[in-house]
């Protein structure tokens, strides 16, 4: 005989929409405080924090339909081009070092240069990309069903 919670007799439809209220407004407040220019490691945070969403929403979604269904696929495409930025972000990484080499080439160097190059052009797309998906996915309509 576990013991119950007061919210046991309860109708889950009621009760579960509030177990993503608090991620979601974490999440709100994580993306509000990032300012212009975000660092990166700031923007793999709130793509974190996206994912606790999306999986709290999905978890629910059996029971709340189709505006659970919604939010979190709005919530999905945030999480994956903020994904995709932070590949960018390791892939730099990962080229930097391998270009400190000591028995690296100059050819292989300037290689590397190039596809450090077009790791930044790539994060620089993203960049652009996701402000106007996290504005999609926060609108309050995707979100009425959240106490």
């Amino acid at each position: 005989d576990p013991p119950l919670r007061r919210e046991s007799d309860e109708r889950a439809g009621d009760v579960l929409p509030g177990l993503v209220a608090k991620p979601w407004r974490d999440l709100r407040r994580q993306v509000d405080a990032l300012g212009d220019e975000p660092e990166d490691a700031a923007l793999h945070e709130v793509r974190k924090g996206a994912k606790q969403v999306r999986y709290a929403t999905e978890a629910v979604t059996p029971v709340v339909g189709r505006p659970a269904r919604k939010a979190a696929k709005g919530v999905r495409r945030v999480q994956d081009v903020l994904g995709d930025h932070q590949d960018t972000v390791v892939a730099e990484e990962w080229l930097r070092t391998a270009a400190a080499a000591d028995e690296i080439t100059a050819p292989e160097a300037f290689a590397l240069g190039l596809l450090v190059a077009g790791e930044r052009a790539r994060r620089a797309e993203l960049r652009a990309t996701w402000p106007a998906r996290w504005e999609k996915a926060a609108t309050d309509d995707r979100w009425a069903w959240l106490p």
